[in-house]
């Protein structure tokens, strides 16, 4: 919370558990501060929560950007993931369908490639993994509040905490 804030909503919090980032605490919630419409904050701390780094908003305005130049159509809803271990991550829904906006918080953009390249591999031979969506110049790396971005297809379903041998079949 900030003094700039009227409405704030559903808080999503997470920690790093290994590499550099180690012990780092990420929250991302929804914010009517603007008093139009919700917007995606978020904000880190390094020092276990004593201190907070200045909140960042992403808007509808720049996710759309990012939709718009992938060719995923007009943005119709962000929403915050309330899941997750270090990256930030949106539910998109476009005129065009649904996908995953993942903001990478720990893993630079010389890291992501492999991974990046490895969904796509997979996702072109018809194995079920989110399909990272590529520009017109078919770069499927982008960047987002200057921090690399990938926008994936969302896979039916929903997070499973605790699967039962029905839910593996």
């Amino acid at each position: 919370s900030d003094s700039t804030a009227r409405w704030q909503e559903d808080p999503s919090l997470a920690v790093a558990w290994g590499g550099p980032c180690r012990g780092v605490l990420y929250a991302a919630w929804q914010d009517l501060r603007s008093n139009r419409d919700y917007d995606i904050y978020g904000a880190r701390s390094t020092d276990g929560g004593r201190t907070w780094e200045r909140n960042e908003r992403l808007t509808p305005a720049e996710a759309g950007a990012l939709l718009s130049t992938l060719g995923l159509g007009a943005l119709q809803s962000l929403q915050g993931i309330h899941s997750g271990i270090e990256n930030t991550n949106y539910f998109v829904h476009t005129d065009q369908g649904d996908h995953v906006l993942t903001l990478f918080e720990r893993l630079s953009a010389e890291q992501l490639p492999f991974y990046l390249n490895l969904m796509q591999h997979l996702a072109a031979r018809g194995i079920p993994v989110p399909a990272p969506q590529a520009n017109a110049q078919g770069e499927i790396l982008h960047s987002l509040k200057g921090k690399p971005a990938a926008v994936v297809t969302r896979l039916k379903g929903r997070n499973q905490m605790a699967p039962q041998a029905a839910d593996c079949a």
